[in-house]
């Protein structure tokens, strides 16, 4: 099954955002948008202008044609981190809270104005053989995260996710490259930051954010040529060009990545040197100022591993947006970042996600409400709409059996055979039958939801009732009607098949309709299976039978470990606890 992800980043010289639609297939590229930003609007990772900001990504979305407003966004900076520790083994539900209690003495920021993320990534024995975890964690100030999410909102669009641009690295840099047998280091280098990034089989285990990128060099041309800084940002990308400013611009340029060159080498140095970790196979360099004249060749004279420009594109399927292959190659190095925020992390790897609590809560709270009051809504109809059939039929019976009942008294009244009366009482006999079938099996569906209300929405918090998409009624106890219920419920069954309801036999018989629900549950697969439990213990349902468990968005299985919302169908039959009482009071 298809579906669609956004992603956005924002940048020291723009707003970026790429759609993506994934399947089981090659990932393509559908839209594509970049507004440029003003220098000062984004400084060191951090907004400083939130008002252009907020304009910029609003032009963004006037400007392309993204189908969702719903988006992942990239934070980076000197106040966003990533560490390792160890830990012992927790649940997923406490992995986040054991590590912000173990990991304060070396997040270089109060705890308090944290947002904190981890993942398990291996695990070992400890000492005495306790098992033990590796978990890797990102966690950012609060003063980094909360900007981007104001102008997120302020422009109209929903943050789903804030993950680390360096983890979006790892996740797109690599495309189309053969994975190497140690280390990997990505330099990515930005308008105002260059980030290393060190994984090994696309696990990060080191990040270093260096405070100078592009503006550095453009800064260092400007000042050279006494130039403006837009002037200054032409000549850069022209240094190969003749004529004496050029030369001049070339020796300033060089002058200012010298620094850069061996912040980059000092990074690789340092991971080379940590215990427990493989050397640094090859090098990976993107971002828009890879693009500079000069520069991977300076790079690569520091090392004895191969250096070469990362081609996020490679694994893309771009055929879709007509972008080309000229201006591909001249986007590509300043797309690595935005394309891995739309890039999900492979099956079975927990997103790392800095949304704050807070902002989580809300947009659970609004997507909840609308799941509720769609599946009540629909539930609702298909109640008013059973219970009119039902009454229609009634009614068109009970009308018949007053008339009739009306004609008994005028013939009572001149009549006086009593062979005539017990005819007619005959007739009101056979009437009184034909309302009968009407009732005798009608489910009461106001009970039905009464006992979901009552009892189960309280049982299990997270899951909805997100749609109802068949009902089936018995036809009096036949053996044809069992038979076709059951299979909906796991058969071939009988009429005197038995089957589990409140965990408890009975008989097929006793099994009056057969309901097939869609279920959300938020909180994973804990969800499921509290979901199924409760249902088991309801005597007016039988224990319901499902299919698969699916994660939201995705045609993947769920597992017992999955924390993310998932969605299930289940198939349960109403017994007959359900009854109508309203057959008695025709009588």
């Amino acid at each position: 099954m298809a579906f669609r992800t956004v992603g956005v980043e924002i940048g020291t010289s723009g707003v970026r955002a790429v759609e993506l639609a994934l399947g089981t297939g090659t990932p393509a590229l559908v839209n594509y948008g970049e507004v440029p930003l003003p220098p000062g609007a984004v400084l060191e990772g951090e907004i400083a202008d939130r008002n252009i900001v907020t304009d910029r990504l609003k032009r963004l979305w006037g400007e392309a044609d993204f189908s969702s407003n719903r988006v992942s966004v990239g934070v980076s900076g000197l106040r966003a981190i990533i560490r390792e520790i160890q830990i012992a083994q927790v649940s997923d539900k406490e992995l986040d809270e054991v590590v912000r209690f173990q990991a304060e003495d070396v997040i270089p920021f109060p705890i308090e104005q944290t947002l904190l993320s981890a993942r398990v990534i291996g695990s070992f024995s400890g000492d005495g053989g306790v098992s033990q975890n590796r978990v890797l964690f990102a966690a950012a100030h609060r003063e980094l995260v909360e900007p981007v999410i104001q102008v997120m909102e302020d422009a109209n669009l929903i943050p789903i996710a804030v993950d680390l641009s360096a983890l979006a690295l790892v996740r797109s840099a690599r495309a189309g490259l053969p994975e190497v047998a140690g280390a990997e280091a990505i330099v990515s280098i930005g308008a105002g930051l260059t980030m290393v990034v060190v994984h090994e089989a696309g696990i990060a285990n080191f990040v270093r954010t260096i405070g100078q990128g592009g503006d550095k060099v453009t800064e260092a041309i400007a000042s050279s040529l006494d130039a403006p800084f837009q002037d200054a940002e032409q000549i850069k990308w022209n240094l190969s060009l003749p004529g004496p400013q050029y030369v001049t611009a070339a020796a300033a340029a060089r002058d200012a990545t010298s620094a850069l060159v061996n912040e980059v080498k000092s990074s690789v140095d340092y991971y080379n040197g940590l215990a427990d970790r493989q050397n640094i196979e090859r090098v990976l360099i993107t971002g828009g100022g890879a693009l500079l004249e000069g520069l991977l060749p300076r790079i690569q004279q520091q090392f004895r591993i191969p250096v070469m420009t990362a081609h996020p594109l490679s694994s893309i399927d771009i055929s879709q947006i007509g972008l080309l292959p000229e201006d591909a190659a001249r986007r590509e190095p300043s797309m690595s970042t935005v394309l891995g925020l739309a890039i999900p992390e492979p099956q079975g790897v927990k997103p790392i996600n800095l949304l704050p609590p807070e902002v989580t809560r809300k947009a659970t709270l609004q997507k909840t409400r609308r799941y509720v009051f769609a599946g009540a809504a629909l539930l609702l109809v298909l109640m008013v709409g059973w219970f009119g059939f039902q009454s229609y039929n009634w009614y068109n019976g009970g009308n018949t059996l007053a008339s009739q009942k009306e004609q008994n008294n005028v013939l009572t009244a001149q009549i006086a055979s009593l062979e005539q009366s017990m005819q007619t009482k005959a007739r009101l006999t056979a009437l009184e039958a034909s309302v009968a079938p009407y009732l005798q099996d009608e489910v009461d569906w106001s009970k039905v939801y009464n006992e979901i209300v009552s009892k189960l929405d309280p049982a299990v918090a997270g899951t909805y009732i997100l749609s109802i998409d068949t009902v089936a009624v018995a036809s009096s106890g036949t053996a044809s009607s069992a038979a076709s219920m059951g299979a909906s419920l796991g058969g071939p069954y009988t009429s005197a098949t038995t089957i589990l309801s409140d965990k408890v036999p009975i008989h097929m018989s006793q099994v009056i309709a057969v309901v097939s629900v869609n279920v959300l549950g938020l909180g994973g697969y804990t969800d499921f299976t509290s979901w199924v439990d409760a249902i088991e213990k309801l005597p007016m349902f039988t224990a319901p039978v499902v299919s698969s468990v699916q994660l939201v968005g995705s045609t993947a299985s769920a597992t017992q470990n999955t924390v993310s919302p998932v969605t299930f169908p289940a198939t349960f039959g109403i017994t007959t606890a359900a009854l109508s009482s309203r057959a008695t009071k025709y009588k």
